[in-house]
Order: C-alpha cells, then structure tokens, then sequence
C-alpha cells in the first residue's frame, strides 16, 4: 500500500489535504483512543505518520508536468496544430487524473471490504 492509499488521498491532492487526512487519521488510531486494540492501533499510528512525512516532503509528492504553451507569432506558423498539441497534453494529463482517481477508488473498495 502506498502513502497516498495510506492517507486515503488522491494523487493530486494538495498539501492541505494530505495534512487533514493525516490528523484525521492519527486521531482515529492513536492507541490511547482503542483500548484493548494498543498494538494494532500502534502499528497504524505508526503507518499513517509514515505515510504523511513521506508525503509532506514537496519533492516527493509527484505532479503532473505542466507545459506552458505559447503560440508562435511568425507568420507562417501553424497556430492550429500548436492548439491541437495543448489539447492532447491537457487530454494526457486528464487521463492520468482518472486513472489515479480510478486507482484511489479501488483501494478505498479494498480498505471497505477489509473492514
């Protein structure tokens, strides 16, 4: 499982995000509030903050690259074309947002019938 799927966070998710979820979290498995459950509740305790401090760190959270796109101001340029290849990238980064939220819905389905 990884940090996002951890966190139960998006990919793209914004650090604000990451740290809700995070105190979320480290709140429900604090092993002062599962009596009973101490080592289980450790473990987790344990994983979640892992999860966030590899996640908090800015250089390690992947991002989408963005490409600034300019169209050419010489005559014989080709500003249709130039329009297309911004389409296409916007439609790749699209399709890498659904795959990953597609990805975050599996894991949540899998932590729901794990629980």
């Amino acid at each position: 499982m990884n940090a996002y799927e951890i966190l139960g966070v998006s990919p793209g998710a914004t650090q604000e995000e990451i740290t809700k979820a995070y105190k979320r979290l480290a709140l429900k498995y604090h092993p002062d509030k599962n009596r009973g459950n101490e080592e289980w509740a450790r473990k987790k305790f344990i994983e979640v903050g892992e999860a966030y401090e590899s996640l908090s760190s800015p250089s390690a959270r992947p991002r989408i690259s963005r490409k600034k796109f300019q169209f050419s101001n010489k005559p014989d340029s080709d500003k249709f074309k130039e329009f297309e290849e911004m389409l296409r990238e916007v439609t790749r980064n699209l399709d890498k947002i659904g795959e990953d939220l597609n990805e975050q819905e599996e894991s949540l389905k899998r932590e729901q019938e794990r629980v």
